[in-house]
């Protein structure tokens, strides 16, 4: 759910851009959104690692979350310093492409609130 949710506001990010300003705009919202994604999918991965882990050692199992945490905040830095330095793209198109796809969580997070309510 999350992941489809983040390729759509990435969607709309890329058509916005490329209405706005063109197709160099609309590459580099669609890298920033891809950020978003990427990231998402190394914290689904330490996440279920963490998981299988927690039955046999709980503190190994947050130690996977932590630096799983690390790895991810790592990650972020250095496809952002890859897009504005050697792929030279548009950094506010790229920082709205990463912004849109983060309000995923927040949509998630206001759909599961609301089915416990």
């Amino acid at each position: 759910m999350l992941l489809r949710y983040q390729a759509i506001l990435t969607s709309i990010a890329v058509l916005g851009w490329w209405l706005l300003r063109g197709g160099d705009a609309a590459l580099a919202a669609g890298y920033g959104g891809v950020i978003t994604i990427v990231a998402t999918l190394l914290l689904a991965w330490r996440m279920m690692r963490a998981g299988q882990q927690a039955r046999h050692d709980p503190r190994k199992s947050m130690q996977i979350i932590y630096v799983g945490a690390a790895w991810r905040f790592t990650l972020t830095v250095v496809l952002f310093a890859l897009g504005l330095g050697l792929f030279k793209l548009d950094p506010p198109a790229m920082i709205v492409g990463f912004g849109l796809a983060q309000l995923a969580y927040i949509f998630v997070g206001l759909g599961t609130q609301r089915a416990s309510d």
